[in-house]
């Protein structure tokens, strides 16, 4: 019972250990990691509530893992999860020494942590990760948060947030990345325009097939990677043969993490078409990858090296083509913010927090 224990509630996590696995919420499992680092005396426990699909607790680099199996499956089922992980809270706090718990977006997580926390005399935390701050959170009404239990992502989401609901959330602690998961590179850029996530209809990714070709018309050739699965996939390949990009733009479908950094590496100019983000993760590890990135999006007030804000198609064109053309363009990596202080700051909230102080 000495052992201080942090519980983190999340709408899914990896299923095991194999690269396979890391397209599921990379930063939170960056975080994970580095909370490991930074403190290897506080014990993580993660209760997942919809993925994986599996129901037998498991251990992720040392960390135990507690799965619901909640697959999303609707309104019904999802009560059931529900109580299944307050019990599940009420036996941890039993059996462990638990210092507080944290929550992953403003929805079903937060609502039962925040919940849990509140008749249990626990500190919790939820980090705004971006569609939670939008109008229309229906968790929001369901039950109030504090700001002094809403820890923002990014400046956007901290001002997006407050604008919808007014509710300012008090800490700001931005989304960052985990150094070590980069191999050293040596080699050639040769990728001209790079662009990866979830292919939803929310990233625009049909904007980077237009504007892949429109640079491969002003330059004759181009070279760019599409990483990514999902809804938009069929669609956008469809795209890609009728602009003639058959052999300008690669899709490589989803790929482990790792051939994705590698890729970045590689890349000059990462464009990000998406028309709302928190914050981008995929964004500040092409920063680090060396890349120059583009995006519609700001996240931050301040500004950061090499992140390039345009607000129309046309800017983010002729953008690209300047960078593309600068033969003495800097690719120097930039880090605007390291995973290892991003858990410090979350695990000083909880030293210094308790339920009474939170308003």
């Amino acid at each position: 019972m000495d052992k201080q224990t942090l519980v983190i509630l999340t709408p899914a996590f990896p299923a095991n250990e194999s690269p396979e696995e890391t397209v599921w919420l990379p930063a939170q499992q960056a975080l994970v990691r580095a909370l490991n680092r930074q403190y290897p005396d506080v014990e993580v426990v993660l209760l997942s509530f919809e993925f994986p699909l599996q129901r037998k607790e498991y251990l992720w680099h040392g960390n135990t893992v507690i799965p619901f199996g909640g697959g999303n499956r609707g309104r019904g089922h999802n009560w059931r999860v529900w109580v299944q992980v307050f019990n599940t809270l009420r036996r941890l706090q039993r059996t462990r020494k638990v210092t507080g718990l944290l929550s992953f977006w403003w929805a079903e997580c937060a609502f039962v942590g925040s919940l849990f926390a509140r008749t249990h005399g626990l500190p919790h935390y939820c980090w705004l990760c971006g569609q939670d701050a939008r109008a229309g959170n229906r968790f929001v009404k369901r039950l109030r948060p504090r700001p002094g239990e809403l820890v923002a992502m990014s400046d956007f989401l901290q001002r997006s947030f407050a604008q919808h609901y007014g509710i300012r959330p008090a800490h700001l602690i931005p989304d960052a990345i985990d150094t070590s998961l980069f191999a050293p590179f040596t080699g050639p850029r040769d990728i001209d325009l790079m662009a990866a996530g979830g292919l939803s209809p929310l990233k625009q990714f049909d904007t980077f097939v237009e504007l892949v070709q429109q640079v491969k018309a002003a330059r004759g050739a181009v070279h760019a990677v599409l990483c990514g699965g999902g809804l938009e996939e069929e669609k956008l390949r469809r795209q890609s043969v009728s602009l003639g990009l058959t052999s300008g733009l690669q899709m490589t479908g989803y790929l482990p993490q790792a051939e994705v950094l590698a890729l970045m590496q590689r890349t000059k100019v990462f464009l990000h078409t998406s028309s709302y983000e928190g914050f981008g993760n995929v964004c500040i590890e092409a920063l680090y990858a060396g890349a120059h990135v583009i995006s519609f999006t700001q996240p931050m007030d301040a500004a950061i090296p090499h992140w390039h804000i345009v607000k129309t198609k046309a800017e983010m064109l002729e953008k690209a083509l300047a960078l593309l053309n600068d033969n003495g363009n800097d690719y120097t990596p930039v880090l605007p913010f390291d995973m290892n202080d991003t858990a410090r700051s979350f695990m000083q909230l909880f030293e210094s927090s308790s339920t009474t102080s939170q308003c």
